[in-house]
């Protein structure tokens, strides 16, 4: 028996915003989602719009753990080693962060300062290190036959702890990769969805069955702005991936 809930596989992105808007009200707007579907998610991701809007303004990682929401950081770091390693430091120490991602593009010598850095600030703080995961392509973006696999080999050979990729993506390349790999899929729609700017995507119940560690799931949640819509549409996404469990 699976000991994992359905809602231990939805990521709920925090997009959608006005981002425009005043601090106050764009706070309001997070805590009345949360308020709403917090209850069927167990993480919440926040990118670099998110991110970069409330820098300075409210601390969104002190709200989302006071949900006891767990946090994927989705600023998929790209630079030179040494500043990714000091980067990582720093955002292995932001309360509450499980898991955050990088580019797997930035090749192994990279992502190894990432993982070097984060372990220097988890050893120092005495926390536990938030699972780093490699992004491989875009679910905006076509692949190329081989280059997702390519991309989470080099992951593996870093020592990261997972990647980004579709969910269409997983029957081929979960047998070449390691049996504890972290597979998170963006790209999840409904059916008769709109696909917006995804190309590779996926239902809820298809991500589980092909073997989805964690499902990131936006517009199918925030596209109704109405709160009675996001409750309707978390508590369809868990049934979806209940069906199959």
């Amino acid at each position: 028996m699976n000991e994992r809930l359905a809602k231990d596989y939805v990521c709920a992105a925090l997009d959608g915003f006005d981002l425009s808007t005043d601090s106050s009200k764009l706070e309001l707007e997070l805590r009345i989602r949360l308020n709403t579907i917090s209850p069927y998610i167990g993480y919440a991701k926040f990118g670099m719009e998110l991110y970069f809007s409330t820098y300075g303004q409210f601390d969104v990682f002190k709200l989302l753990n006071s949900y006891g929401i767990n946090i994927f950081l989705d600023l998929k770091i790209f630079d030179i080693p040494e500043t990714i390693k000091n980067a990582s430091r720093v955002l292995a120490a932001k309360p509450g962060v499980n898991i955050f991602n990088l580019h797997a593009t930035g090749q192994i010598e990279m992502m190894k300062a990432a993982l070097e850095g984060a372990e220097d600030a988890s050893q120092r703080l005495g926390i536990p290190r938030p699972k780093i995961i490699a992004v491989t392509v875009l679910t905006s973006m076509k692949a190329e036959k081989g280059q997702v696999l390519k991309l989470a080999l080099d992951a593996v050979s870093a020592g990261m702890d997972g990647i980004v990729c579709s969910a269409l993506d997983l029957e081929e390349i979960k047998p070449e990769l390691p049996d504890d790999f972290i597979y998170v899929t963006p790209g999840i729609r409904m059916i008769g969805g709109n696909a917006g700017d995804q190309k590779r995507i996926a239902t809820p119940d298809f991500a589980y069955k092909a073997g989805s560690t964690l499902q990131v799931i936006g517009r199918p949640i925030y596209e109704d702005l109405d709160t009675n819509g996001q409750l309707y549409a978390v508590r369809k996404i868990s049934d979806l991936i209940q069906s199959v469990m």
